[in-house]
Order: structure tokens, then sequence, then C-alpha cells
């Protein structure tokens, strides 16, 4: 199998400082905020993105837009997460890029949510998920034993793990298996090890390698024992 290496840029944006909670409405943008943002995405990329000529090309484009005046009337942090996502992705065509505006992502990683906070946050993001089934749409046995998989979302496997093998295993005595991701975004190694490790045998079978520019760390991923 040809190894990947792909590194996944969520750029979480940091677009509001000294946010109270995660749900009081932020306030408008300012144009210091637009440079702030700009300026740190730039600095993300060009110290992680993985081709390093990409990154200096996305961050002059981003940059050239801010000096242009073309976010100036962007007020909105969502909108404006939107445009920035949209430019990046122009410029790279990688459609792993993300910016997000997530305050409760950036008060975690600033350790500024207690032990039972944190607990709360991901009890509620459990809760979100189980609503659409951790990604899990439809399930079915076809005419022919063929069995179809509607898969939104790759989850975390400490929450979603057991959905995924209850898919898995009622789906077990197929024939022939179809997994339907035309509506996936993507999502955890973990599930997709998870997954995976179902359409292969017992010996372990390399899937995935991520790289991490900063670092020259290589991380990998193999097929489970089922």
């Amino acid at each position: 199998m040809k190894t990947s290496k792909t590194l996944i840029c969520l750029l979480t944006g940091l677009l509001v400082a000294g946010l109270a909670t995660a749900q009081e409405p932020p306030a408008p943008l300012t144009q210091a905020e637009h440079e702030a943002v700009v300026e740190a995405i730039s600095r993300q990329l060009q110290d992680h993105y993985i081709f390093p000529k990409l990154a200096d090309k996305m961050a002059k484009s981003i940059r050239k837009n801010l000096k242009k005046g073309q976010y100036q009337d962007i007020t909105d942090v969502q909108l404006f997460a939107q445009r920035l996502t949209a430019d990046l992705v122009a410029v790279s065509d990688d459609k792993h890029i993300r910016v997000i505006f997530d305050p409760a992502a950036i008060a975690r990683q600033r350790q500024a949510v207690t032990p039972a906070e944190e607990q709360q946050l991901y009890a509620e993001l459990v809760a979100r998920n189980r609503m659409n089934n951790f990604g899990f749409h439809q399930v079915k046995v076809m005419e022919g034993n063929v069995g179809y998989l509607d898969l939104r979302s790759f989850q975390g496997t400490d929450y979603a793990g057991d959905t995924a093998v209850a898919a898995m295993n009622f789906l077990g005595n197929t024939d022939a298996l179809i997994i339907d991701l035309r509506q996936n975004g993507g999502g955890s190694p973990q599930m997709i090890q998870l997954i995976s490790s179902y359409l292969f045998g017992p010996e372990p079978v390399h899937l995935n390698t991520f790289y991490r520019r900063a670092t020259e760390r290589y991380d990998q991923t193999w097929t489970l024992p089922m």
C-alpha cells in the first residue's frame, strides 16, 4: 500500500482574545484582529505546512488580500474564517485546510478551563455527535448480500468505537461492501484504523504515515488484530 504523507492543517483562528465563555456571542472583528489572525495563520503555515514553498505562497496571498482591504468589511468571525479557508484552498487546492473559530479549544490549549469544565465540554461533544449517530448515517444489507455503509465522519474511537464495531459486525456476513464516503469530511485516524482493520487479514497492514515538519516526526497507523 502506498505510504501517505499528509499534514492536516487545522488552523484554529486566534480570533478574539479574552472571551469569557464559548457561549458568549463574539464581538465584531476589528482591523487589528484581522491583522493578528492573518499573521498568526501565516506563521503557522510557514512553520508547519508540509510544503514550505506552498506555505509561503498561501501566506503571501492572504497578507496581500489584507493589505488590499479585502477583509475590512468582514466583521463576523465565522464569515471571516470561511473567507480565509476559501482563500487558502484557492491557492493550495488542499481541502484539508480549514480556519475554524473555536474559543473553547483555545481555552483548553491555554489551560484556561478547569478539569470539571473540560469534562463538561467533552460530554457536550459526545452528546452532539450522538445525535448524528457518530457519523454512521445508514447501515444496511442490499440485494445480492451487498453491505452498504453511509459514513458521514470519522469520529473518535473513545466514544464512537462501540457504534463502529456494531455496524461492522452487522455487515460481517455480506459478500461485498460499499462504504459511501461522498459526504464524509474526514476526522479521526483511529476510526479509520478501526474500520479498515475489518477489511484485512490477521497480519498488520500499514495504512498511513503522518509527517510533522516542525519536529521531523513520523507517526504510522497499522491495522489492528481483529
